[in-house]
C-alpha cells in the first residue's frame, strides 16, 4: 500500500477518535469529516486544526442565543498582510498584543477566545500552525466576481448559484469562498447572520454545509 495513502488513512482514523469526544455532531458530519479535512496537500494546516475549529463553531451555534455571523480563515500567512488585510477598527482586534495558539489552548479556553469575537465586523485570521493573530481584519482585493468568471466561465450573473450555494449568500460569504481560492492552501470557515449554516470553503468551492441541499451535492461529488 502506498505510503501517502496510509498517512492518510492514520490520518482519518485520528480525526474519527477526536469527533469522538467532539459529540452532538450528526452522523453525516461523523462520516465525512475526516475524509473532507484530510484531502488536500502537505502545506495545508492539520486536520486535526481544522476539526477542533470546526467543533469551536459549532458550540458557537449552539450556545450563542443571539444572531451572529463568523468568518475565520486558517492558513493566513504574513506576507498577505499587506494587500488583503486591513483593521479599520483596531479595538476588535483582541489579539494584537498576545497571539492565542490554538493547538495549546484546551477547547474551552478556545471556545471562550473567538465568542469574544461574535460581534465584531471582519475575519479572524489563523496561522497554518493554529495561532489566531487577529480578529475584527476585512479581507481586501479578493474580486469575488473575478474569481466566479475564472472558476466559471459564462455562468456569473448570479453569484451565489455560480459559486454553488443553495440560496442567495451576501458579502462575508462571497468573499469567504473567494478568499479560499485567492489564499492558497487555506480553509475558511463561514457561520451565516441569516440563518447560523456553517460552511467550510477550500480552493473557491464548497467543501462542507449544513445546508441539507448543498450536504448532498458534496457527499454525491466527494465521498461516493
Amino acid at each position: 500500500m502506498p505510503k501517502r495513502l496510509v498517512k492518510s488513512l492514520i490520518k482519518i482514523l485520528r480525526l474519527e477518535e477526536m469527533i469522538g469526544r467532539i459529540g452532538r455532531l450528526t452522523r453525516q458530519e461523523e462520516r465525512c469529516l475526516p475524509i473532507i479535512f484530510v484531502s488536500g496537500d502537505k502545506k495545508d494546516p492539520e486536520p486535526e486544526l481544522k476539526l477542533k475549529i470546526y467543533g469551536i463553531l459549532r458550540d458557537l451555534r449552539e450556545r450563542v442565543k443571539k444572531p451572529f455571523g463568523v468568518l475565520l480563515i486558517l492558513g493566513w500567512r504574513r506576507e498577505w498582510n499587506k494587500r488583503h488585510a486591513s483593521i479599520p477598527d483596531i479595538t476588535q482586534n483582541v489579539f494584537r498584543r498576545r497571539h492565542f495558539d490554538l493547538r495549546e489552548r484546551s477547547r474551552d479556553e478556545a471556545y471562550e477566545a473567538i465568542k469574544k469575537t461574535v460581534d465584531f465586523d471582519g475575519a479572524i485570521i489563523v496561522t497554518r500552525d493554529g495561532v489566531i493573530a487577529g480578529s475584527g481584519v476585512y479581507i481586501e482585493n479578493i474580486r469575488p466576481k473575478e474569481i466566479a468568471h475564472t472558476l466559471h466561465p459564462g455562468n456569473v450573473e448570479d453569484l451565489s448559484a455560480a459559486f454553488g450555494f443553495a440560496k442567495k449568500v451576501h458579502t462575508r460569504h462571497l468573499a469567504a469562498i473567494a478568499a479560499s481560492y485567492v489564499l492558497k492552501n487555506t480553509s475558511v470557515f463561514v457561520i451565516s447572520e441569516e440563518d447560523q449554516s456553517l460552511r467550510v470553503f477550500k480552493d473557491g468551492k464548497i467543501i462542507w454545509s449544513t445546508i441539507p441541499s448543498e450536504i448532498n451535492r458534496i457527499i454525491e461529488s466527494e465521498i461516493e
